[in-house]
Order: structure tokens, then C-alpha cells, then sequence
């Protein structure tokens, strides 16, 4: 009955939509006021099982994710999110990335939820007493792997409540990347001394249809929506994200999401996975060089991030 009530109050469904009325409006900012402009891209990528809360635990994407990485991360900087149960396995390859200049930070320790539950996924409730259990252990595991004490979160799904963002003040995190962005965009802000940094996205929305009814919904920057665009429809919402930071006397910056399983074809029946393919690394790669083409790029970590 919760997850009835959830999905009915969901800020995306249809009946909401003086709520979002003006974002419709929403328009690119002109070119030339942005042509000279530095843009700091933070690339972040979701280290963690295959196909996050709708797989099976299982991490036989990663080593080929690792394998191609250098296609992408091997002259740009990024911010890696990794669940603490894999750190063990994975730290020599961690280490590395740390070591040339890549920010390791957490993703919770097996993909739970960080917030309150959410009608779109199955996972249970954790206390503040298990979270901070989780905390414990993944601190633990980058410590016995020789990583630096991660200064950056991500929540698994992007669902976070005060309860994780007081922990995660009390454990000396600084940045977080978990505000979700799903119902429109959201402005960096703080929490205590915590800097939230958002994932972009569009300010303008679309009506798409799930389950045969209709959606608001926003484009994030996130790898299908990257990899999928044309390359016109991507520099439109390109320009409309930096006219929202402009009007909000934000610094312009790109915050791109990713999953280290998306770059590989999907081991599972999904058919929301068919966009994940090794194509991937040059889909990305053309999008980031047309970027180029138009800014002064500067790659940054999350522990960077000033807005």
C-alpha cells in the first residue's frame, strides 16, 4: 500500500504538472555568451554490481569495464563511486586510479537504500544504526586496501535522507552526489559541511509514457541519454542547463553519471538495458570530443567540485 501511495504522490505523474508548467518554457542560452567559457566536467561512474538494484549481485561486467577503461579515463579525470564489498577485490585496480589522479569515493556497501523506500525499486529500509554499520565496514575496506579515507557519497539509486547525510558529517564526508534530479534539476547546495553536488540535468521536461500513462520527465546526463542523443538534441539541453546556471549564478559544469556496466551487452533480459554495449566508449568519446570542439573542458573530481 506504501509503494500505491508513493507512486501516486510521485512529483512525475501528470496531474503535477503546474508544478513544472514553466520549465516547458525553459530556453537554450545563446552561444555566444558562453563561447570563451572554461567548463568543468566531472565524469562519475557507479562502481558497482551489474545493473545495480534490478541485477543479480553478480560483477561479471567489471573486469571488462577495467579492461577498456583507459578508452576514456586514461587522460580524463573522474570520480569512481565504489561499493565497499568490492573494494577487497578490486584494489589494485582502485589503487591505480587513485594513484593517477582518479577520486575513489563510496557507493554504499551492497547497493542498499541510503533514504526512504521508493516505489520504483525493491530494496528494504535500513535504520540509522545499520547504515552506520555500513559506514563502519566500507571505511574499514578502504582502509585495509590502502585507499585514501573517501571524502565523496553517492547513494545507490540516488535516494538519500537527512539520516544519511547527518552520518555521513559525522564520518567526515565532504562532497555528496546524490540529490535526486529526477523530478527537474536541482542547484548545488550544502547540507552541515557537506557540498552536494547534483547530477545535471535538462531543465526542460518532456511527457514520456510508462505503463501506458503519461510522465513528466527529465533528461539527466547519464550514459543512455548521452550515447542515445543526437548530437543536436544533446548541445540543445547542453545550453539549456548552463542558461539555468546562469540564472542561478552558478558556475557552468557538467556532472556525467555513469555505470561501470553499461559499457558491455547486457547479461540479462532487460529490455531498458539495450542501450549498454561496448559501442559505448565511442559514443561517449564523440560526445566529449564535440564538447571540446566548443569549450575550454577542464576534468575535475567530485572532491573538487565549486560551483
Amino acid at each position: 500500500m506504501n509503494k500505491i501511495f508513493q507512486f501516486l504522490l510521485d512529483k512525475r505523474q501528470i496531474y503535477f504538472f503546474f508544478k513544472h508548467r514553466k520549465n516547458f518554457l525553459f530556453e537554450s542560452i545563446d552561444e555566444k555568451n558562453i563561447k570563451d567559457e572554461e567548463i568543468s566536467i566531472y565524469l562519475t561512474v557507479d562502481f558497482e554490481y551489474d545493473y545495480g538494484s534490478a541485477g543479480e549481485k553478480k560483477d561479471l561486467q567489471i573486469e571488462n569495464f577495467i579492461k577498456n577503461s583507459d578508452k576514456i579515463f586514461g587522460n580524463k579525470k573522474a570520480t569512481f563511486f565504489v561499493q565497499g564489498c568490492l573494494v577487497d577485490k578490486y584494489k589494485d585496480q582502485l589503487k591505480k586510479w587513485q594513484n593517477s589522479g582518479h577520486e575513489i569515493g563510496l557507493h554504499g556497501f551492497d547497493h542498499e537504500l541510503w533514504g526512504n523506500t521508493q516505489w520504483f525499486i525493491n530494496d528494504a529500509y535500513k535504520s540509522e544504526f545499520e547504515r552506520k554499520i555500513l559506514l563502519e565496514k566500507s571505511l574499514t575496506e578502504f582502509k585495509k586496501a590502502g585507499l585514501n579515507h573517501p571524502v565523496s557519497f553517492r547513494a545507490p539509486n540516488l535516494v538519500m535522507d537527512d539520516i544519511s547525510y547527518d552520518l555521513l558529517n559525522k564520518f567526515k564526508f565532504k562532497f555528496d552526489s546524490s540529490a535526486s534530479v529526477f523530478s527537474g534539476p536541482v542547484l548545488p547546495y550544502s547540507f552541515a559541511d557537506i557540498k552536494i553536488a547534483p547530477v545535471s540535468s535538462d531543465p526542460k521536461p518532456k511527457i514520456k509514457w510508462k505503463s501506458f500513462l503519461p510522465f513528466i520527465s527529465y533528461d539527466m546526463f547519464h550514459l543512455k541519454f548521452i550515447c542515445e542523443s543526437s548530437k543536436e538534441d544533446f548541445w540543445q539541453s547542453i545550453k539549456r542547463v548552463f542558461n539555468y546556471q546562469k540564472e542561478n549564478g552558478i558556475k557552468y559544469h557538467l556532472i556525467i553519471f555513469m555505470h561501470s556496466w553499461e559499457f558491455g551487452d547486457p547479461s540479462i533480459n532487460n529490455a531498458s538495458l539495450k542501450y549498454c554495449s561496448s559501442k559505448n566508449w565511442e559514443l561517449l568519446n564523440e560526445k566529449l570530443d564535440f564538447l571540446n570542439s566548443k569549450f575550454k573542458l577542464n576534468y575535475k573530481t567530485i572532491n573538487e567540485f565549486s560551483a
